[in-house]
């Protein structure tokens, strides 16, 4: 599977609400992984899109339906950490890691 067939892919919860869409996939290069999927969430033509930093090891990929589950309800992205097209978390510190694998219950993964 090549990383960019996931772009654009659905990112639902358990019972199958889409909660966003994949826009991009963030990568440990030092560790030659996945870090994080980014999600699109909201907006009109992406205009107003938030985009959230879901760490790989919090997802689960359903091959044959071409979606990711993420086992979160909307309201999980309320107070979730947040970023927008033209504010990317330029480097972020190892809080904002922490932060983001803390809020979606995943553990770090490079623990």
């Amino acid at each position: 599977m090549s990383a960019g067939t996931l772009c654009g892919d659905r990112v639902v919860n358990r019972g199958g609400e889409l909660l966003g869409t994949v826009s991009e996939l963030l990568l440990d290069v030092d560790r030659g992984c996945i870090a994080y999927v980014v999600m699109a969430y909201g907006g009109f033509m992406g205009l107003g899109e938030r985009l959230f930093a879901l760490p790989w090891s919090a997802l689960e990929l359903n091959v044959e339906r071409g979606w990711l589950i993420l086992d979160a309800e909307r309201s999980t992205f309320d107070t979730a950490p947040a970023f927008d097209k033209q504010h990317w978390p330029s480097t972020p510190d190892a809080q904002w890691h922490r932060d983001v694998h803390r809020h979606y219950g995943s553990i770090p993964y490079w623990d």
